[in-house]
C-alpha cells in the first residue's frame, strides 16, 4: 500500500513515533508537541495532522486530552 506522504508528513509522523511509549494504542503527544520538536509551526502541524487522519495514519479523540489540553495524537492501529 503507497501513503504517498509529504515531507513534512514524514517528518511530523516519525517524530509522532519517536515520542511513544509505554503500552501500544497510549499517548501523550499532542500538536504542540509535534511542532516543539519538529521546529513546524503548530498551525502548520495541525494541517500535517489533519491530512495524516484523511490517510488513516494517525486519529485524535477530542474527548480525551494531554496535560496541556490539547487532544492526544494516536497512531492508528488500522
Amino acid at each position: 500500500m503507497e501513503l504517498n506522504l509529504t515531507e513534512k508528513e514524514k517528518k511530523v509522523l516519525l517524530s509522532l513515533i519517536s515520542k511513544l511509549y509505554a503500552e501500544p494504542g497510549f499517548s501523550d503527544v499532542t500538536a504542540s508537541d509535534l511542532s516543539k520538536n519538529t521546529s513546524i509551526p503548530t498551525k502548520s502541524i495541525r494541517g500535517v495532522i489533519s491530512s495524516l487522519i484523511k490517510k488513516g495514519i494517525v486519529f485524535i479523540e477530542e474527548e480525551y486530552v494531554c496535560s496541556n489540553g490539547e487532544p492526544c495524537i494516536y497512531l492508528s492501529s488500522d
